[in-house]
Protein backbone atom coordinates (compact mmCIF):
# COMPACT_ATOMS: atom_id res chain seq x y z
CA UNK A 1 0.00 0.00 0.00
CA UNK A 2 1.51 3.34 -1.27
CA UNK A 3 0.47 6.47 1.78
CA UNK A 4 1.16 9.62 1.96
CA UNK A 5 3.26 11.05 4.73
CA UNK A 6 3.70 14.93 5.06
CA UNK A 7 3.52 14.98 1.50
CA UNK A 8 5.30 12.27 0.56
CA UNK A 9 4.48 9.04 -0.72
CA UNK A 10 5.75 6.20 1.24
CA UNK A 11 5.08 2.47 0.60
CA UNK A 12 4.28 -0.26 3.31
CA UNK A 13 4.11 -3.81 2.77
CA UNK A 14 2.57 -5.85 5.44
CA UNK A 15 3.92 -9.59 5.34
CA UNK A 16 3.03 -12.98 7.02
CA UNK A 17 5.56 -15.19 5.97
CA UNK A 18 5.29 -18.91 5.84
CA UNK A 19 6.91 -21.29 8.63
CA UNK A 20 9.41 -23.07 6.24
CA UNK A 21 12.57 -21.06 5.37
CA UNK A 22 12.40 -22.08 1.63
CA UNK A 23 8.65 -20.71 1.54
CA UNK A 24 9.75 -17.48 3.43
CA UNK A 25 12.62 -16.69 1.19
CA UNK A 26 10.71 -17.75 -1.74
CA UNK A 27 8.05 -15.16 -0.39
CA UNK A 28 10.16 -12.48 0.47
CA UNK A 29 11.98 -12.86 -3.46
CA UNK A 30 8.53 -12.24 -4.52
CA UNK A 31 7.56 -9.18 -2.90
CA UNK A 32 11.55 -7.57 -3.55
CA UNK A 33 10.49 -8.76 -7.33
CA UNK A 34 7.07 -7.21 -7.32
CA UNK A 35 8.07 -3.80 -5.24
CA UNK A 36 10.97 -3.52 -7.62
CA UNK A 37 8.58 -3.65 -10.92
CA UNK A 38 7.08 -0.61 -9.30
CA UNK A 39 7.55 2.82 -9.22
CA UNK A 40 10.16 3.39 -6.60
CA UNK A 41 9.25 4.75 -3.56
CA UNK A 42 10.86 4.45 -0.06
CA UNK A 43 9.40 1.23 1.07
CA UNK A 44 9.05 -0.28 4.55
CA UNK A 45 8.09 -4.50 4.51
CA UNK A 46 7.37 -5.33 8.26
CA UNK A 47 5.10 -7.77 10.00
CA UNK A 48 5.40 -11.63 10.73
CA UNK A 49 8.73 -12.47 8.99
CA UNK A 50 8.49 -15.96 11.27
CA UNK A 51 12.18 -16.48 10.77
CA UNK A 52 14.11 -17.54 14.15
CA UNK A 53 17.81 -16.91 13.03
CA UNK A 54 19.23 -13.32 13.08
CA UNK A 55 21.54 -14.20 10.46
CA UNK A 56 20.22 -16.31 7.96
CA UNK A 57 16.94 -16.79 5.98
CA UNK A 58 16.43 -13.18 4.94
CA UNK A 59 18.94 -13.28 2.22
CA UNK A 60 16.54 -11.21 -0.37
CA UNK A 61 16.39 -8.75 1.40
CA UNK A 62 20.18 -7.78 0.64
CA UNK A 63 19.88 -3.55 0.29
CA UNK A 64 16.93 -3.15 3.35
CA UNK A 65 17.94 -2.69 7.33
CA UNK A 66 16.47 -5.52 9.24
CA UNK A 67 15.18 -5.03 12.04
CA UNK A 68 14.17 -6.76 15.23
CA UNK A 69 12.53 -4.26 17.73
CA UNK A 70 12.37 -6.50 20.50
CA UNK A 71 10.38 -10.27 21.46
CA UNK A 72 6.99 -10.69 20.44
CA UNK A 73 6.35 -14.04 20.14
CA UNK A 74 4.70 -16.10 22.06
CA UNK A 75 2.70 -13.35 23.18
CA UNK A 76 1.60 -14.99 26.40
CA UNK A 77 5.48 -15.57 27.11
CA UNK A 78 7.76 -13.57 24.49
CA UNK A 79 10.75 -15.28 23.78
CA UNK A 80 11.21 -14.48 20.34
CA UNK A 81 12.24 -11.82 17.63
CA UNK A 82 9.70 -13.11 14.88
CA UNK A 83 8.04 -9.49 13.80
CA UNK A 84 10.81 -7.62 12.23
CA UNK A 85 10.90 -4.33 10.47
CA UNK A 86 12.76 -4.17 6.95
CA UNK A 87 13.59 -0.70 5.72
CA UNK A 88 14.92 1.01 2.15
CA UNK A 89 17.96 2.98 2.37
CA UNK A 90 15.50 6.30 1.57
CA UNK A 91 14.43 5.64 5.22
CA UNK A 92 16.21 5.50 8.91
CA UNK A 93 14.38 3.72 11.59
CA UNK A 94 14.84 5.79 14.65
CA UNK A 95 12.94 4.68 16.95
CA UNK A 96 11.16 0.96 17.37
CA UNK A 97 9.26 -1.66 19.73
CA UNK A 98 6.72 -4.01 21.26
CA UNK A 99 3.23 -3.08 22.12
CA UNK A 100 2.88 -5.47 25.81
CA UNK A 101 -0.38 -5.29 27.42
CA UNK A 102 -2.95 -7.09 28.52
CA UNK A 103 -4.67 -6.30 25.65
CA UNK A 104 -2.34 -7.35 22.57
CA UNK A 105 -1.17 -10.91 25.07
CA UNK A 106 -4.90 -12.06 24.08
CA UNK A 107 -5.00 -10.29 20.63
CA UNK A 108 -2.55 -12.67 18.64
CA UNK A 109 -0.07 -15.36 19.73
CA UNK A 110 2.26 -12.30 18.29
CA UNK A 111 2.35 -8.94 20.24
CA UNK A 112 2.13 -6.45 17.69
CA UNK A 113 5.33 -4.43 16.79
CA UNK A 114 5.57 -0.34 15.73
CA UNK A 115 8.54 1.63 14.25
CA UNK A 116 9.02 5.54 13.58
CA UNK A 117 10.85 6.37 10.72
CA UNK A 118 12.22 9.67 8.88
CA UNK A 119 12.21 9.48 4.95
CA UNK A 120 16.47 10.28 4.47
Amino acid sequence: MDVSVDRKLLRVVGVHLGLLRSSRRGQLAAIRSHVEALDPLPTVILGDFNEWSDRTGLEPLVGFEVHSPGRSFHAARPVASLDRIAVDDNLKLEDAGVVESRDTRVASDHLPVWGKFRLE
